[in-house]
């Protein structure tokens, strides 16, 4: 069941034709207060989440005759963190969703390695949407202050992700899963994720070991060093500045001293 489930690969991306999404002027990484109603937005996700929107390229890793003929959907985001609180409020899943929580030092070293980020801009670009203005409101001082792409996307993943992982340990409507542990103790991980969904499956069937999709070519073959590349591509003072962010974002899991998360 698990390895042939039909895939939904980034519904979120607003780089990609006809995606329904652009016409409710969502961010490329949206917010949305738990408690706001929206019902145009409920109504978009609804139809998502059911099948109905096949916007180009989503179904990348699947067949359309694989979408259309099963009872059931995997939904792949790395757009949709700084959504979870709001959908799990509104949407009710027979599998809870999986929330998985990367250093986000090694986070932004990925992301300017792979190259897609090479335009971002060197001045924090506040949005005017209603819902994403409020965010960003509370950090103005800090969010003004940055001029480096480390620095931006530093801050990107704090307001991705830091009320989502305030809330995680608050919460049964998700499962928090940190990255790191998935990569050292896979199988001790799934079967976690097995157990929380009551679900039985012979996990030894898995390639563990294969790279993802998205792995670039020069990436380092062991785990500790993939996992602490962010230490040899950051200067000093680059993580000085990227460590200032998540104190002010009350991040504590992750440091510039800690490769593996730090439970509190």
């Amino acid at each position: 069941m698990i390895t042939q489930e039909p895939v939904i690969w980034e519904p979120l991306h607003l780089g990609r034709k006809n995606n329904p999404f652009k016409k409710l002027n969502f961010e490329w990484r949206q917010y949305i207060p738990e408690e706001m109603e929206w019902e145009e937005a409920k109504i978009l996700f609804s139809k998502l989440f059911s099948g109905k929107i096949l916007a180009d390229k989503v179904i990348l890793h699947s067949s359309l005759s694989q979408v259309l003929n099963s009872n059931s959907l995997l939904f792949k985001f790395c757009r949709g963190n700084a959504l979870l609180p709001w959908i799990t409020r509104n949407f009710q899943f027979e599998y809870i969703p999986i929330y998985i929580v990367r250093h986000p030092f090694a986070v932004v070293c990925s992301q300017i390695r792979h190259g897609a980020w090479d335009n971002t801009a060197l001045k924090f670009q506040l949005s005017n949407t209603l819902s994403q203005h409020s965010l960003y409101t509370n950090h103005i001082n800090i969010l003004d202050s940055l001029t480096t792409k480390e620095e931006i996307l530093t801050a990107q993943w704090c307001l991705s992700n830091s009320m989502t992982i305030a809330k995680s340990g608050k919460t049964e409507k998700w499962l928090t899963i940190n990255y790191e542990d998935l990569v050292i103790e896979s199988d001790l991980i799934l079967q976690k994720i097995l157990n929380f969904w009551n679900m039985e499956y012979d996990i030894t069937k898995l390639d563990l070991q294969k790279d993802s999709s998205t792995t670039q070519a020069d990436s380092p073959v062991s785990k500790q060093e993939r996992l602490s590349l962010w230490r040899k591509y950051f200067s000093s003072s680059s993580i000085e500045k990227m460590q200032r962010i998540l104190d002010h974002f009350h991040i504590d899991m992750y440091s510039k001293n800690q490769i593996i998360p730090e439970y509190t």
